[in-house]
C-alpha cells in the first residue's frame, strides 16, 4: 500500500513537471506587440536583469521612449526586475516593492539596481512610472518569473540583457544572462527586446538633466522588422531622440516599388515616414545594395557617435541574409544582423544594440 502511493505520488511529480506549463494562461489573453497597440497608448514594459551592468543603457532606453508631450503626465510605465540566484531557499519568491497605493514596501530586500531606477523616476516628475520587484529562484526558471510578470501586468514588451560575449568578464551571472534569453524568446506573451549592452557606460551621466540620444535603425522587412521600426516610432517623439532609419531594398524592388501592390513591410514604413514627416531630428534613406559585400558594410558604417542600434531579430526571407550569412553565427538567439553586432568587429564601439523579435 505504501509503495502504491509512494509510486503514484512519484509517476504525479513527473508528470507535472513535463507537462504542466505554468505560462499556458497566455493563449486565453492572447499575445501583445508594440505593432497593435493604439500610437496614444501609454508605454509599458517589464525590464529584467540579472546585475547593475545594464542598468545605464536600461536607463537610456526608456528615458528615449518615453514621450514628453504632455508635462507631468506618465507616458512610460516600467517595472523593474531584479534576478536574483536562489540560494538556501525551499520556494522561489517573486517581491514587489511597491504597493497599489504607490508606497515602497519590502525596502530592505531593494539594492542599487532599483535605487537607479527610483531615482530617474523622482527626476522625470511623473512623466516615468517605475515600479521595482525582485525575484529569487534558480537560473533554470528565471524565464518564468519574467514571463509570468508580464502576463500578470499585460505589458507589449519585456527587454532582457545581453552581455557582450567579448566584453572580458564572463562570468556565471553574465552566462545565466546570455541563457535566458532563448527561453524568454520562446515563452512571452509579448514582444521581447534583447539588449547587447557593453557594461556599466553610458554616454551621458545618470544625473544629467540633457538627454540627447542617437538611434540608429536598420529595416529589411517582417515581423521583428516592423516591430523594430513601431518602437523607434514612439522613440521619435522624445524631443532628445535624433534617428536614421535605413532601409534595404532588394535587386530590382526599387525599379519596381511604384507599380507593385504595397506589402505590409511598405505599409509600416510608410506610415513611419508619414508620421515622422516634419520632424528634423529624424532622417530616412533606403539603399539598394549591390550584394551581400555592400550590406555588411553598410551596416559596419554606424558612426561612434551612435547610442543604440534597432534591429529586428529575424528579417525577410527576401533579404538573403540568413542563407548568406547564418553558417557564421556563433549566437543565433540574436539573428543573423544581431549576431555581427555583438561580435568583436563591434568591439571598440560603444553603442548598445536592441534585437527585437515580435511574437505573432
Amino acid at each position: 500500500m505504501v509503495l502504491s502511493i509512494v509510486l503514484a505520488t512519484g509517476v504525479t511529480s513527473w508528470l507535472v513537471a513535463a507537462f504542466y506549463d505554468p505560462l499556458n494562461a497566455r493563449h486565453a489573453v492572447g499575445y501583445r506587440a508594440l505593432q497593435h497597440l493604439n500610437p496614444e497608448e501609454k508605454f509599458s514594459a517589464v525590464a529584467t536583469m540579472l546585475n547593475e551592468d545594464a542598468v545605464p543603457a536600461m536607463i537610456d532606453l526608456f528615458e528615449a521612449s518615453s514621450s514628453e508631450t504632455i508635462a507631468g503626465q506618465c507616458s512610460a510605465c516600467i517595472h523593474v526586475l531584479h534576478l536574483t540566484e536562489m540560494s538556501g531557499r525551499s520556494h522561489a519568491v517573486l517581491v514587489a516593492h511597491k504597493n497599489r497605493k504607490g508606497e515602497l514596501v519590502s525596502t530592505n530586500q531593494m539594492d542599487r539596481l532599483h535605487n537607479a531606477f527610483l531615482n530617474h523616476e523622482k527626476r522625470k516628475e511623473g512623466t516615468i512610472a517605475v515600479f521595482p520587484f525582485t525575484a529569487i529562484s534558480p537560473y533554470a526558471t528565471m524565464h518564468q518569473d519574467i514571463c509570468s510578470l508580464a502576463l500578470e501586468k499585460g505589458v507589449p514588451f519585456v527587454v532582457v540583457q545581453f552581455p557582450r560575449c567579448d566584453s572580458g568578464a564572463n562570468t556565471e551571472v553574465e552566462k545565466a544572462a546570455r541563457s535566458i534569453v532563448p527561453q524568454v524568446i520562446s515563452q512571452a506573451p509579448c514582444s521581447v527586446g534583447i539588449l547587447i549592452h557593453h557594461g556599466l557606460t553610458s554616454t551621458r551621466p545618470l544625473l544629467s538633466d540633457l538627454f540627447l540620444y542617437s538611434v540608429k535603425v536598420f529595416f529589411w522587412g517582417g515581423n521583428d522588422d516592423r516591430e523594430a521600426l513601431t518602437y523607434a516610432a514612439r522613440m521619435a517623439r522624445h524631443p532628445g531622440v535624433s534617428m536614421l532609419v535605413t532601409r534595404f531594398l532588394m535587386q530590382g524592388e526599387e525599379a519596381a516599388a511604384e507599380g507593385k501592390d504595397l506589402s505590409w513591410d511598405d505599409v509600416i514604413f510608410k506610415e513611419f515616414v508619414r508620421e515622422t514627416a516634419g520632424n528634423e531630428r529624424v532622417t530616412v534613406e533606403q539603399v539598394a545594395p549591390q550584394d551581400i559585400n555592400d550590406t555588411v558594410e553598410v551596416i559596419k558604417s554606424i558612426g561612434s557617435e551612435c547610442d543604440l542600434v534597432m534591429v529586428g531579430r529575424v528579417q525577410c526571407a527576401e533579404s538573403t541574409l540568413e542563407e548568406m550569412l547564418g553558417k557564421w553565427v556563433e549566437t543565433p538567439e540574436l539573428g543573423v544582423v544581431g549576431d555581427m553586432l555583438a561580435s568583436s568587429d563591434f568591439a571598440n564601439f560603444s553603442f548598445s544594440v536592441l534585437v527585437v523579435h515580435q511574437h505573432t
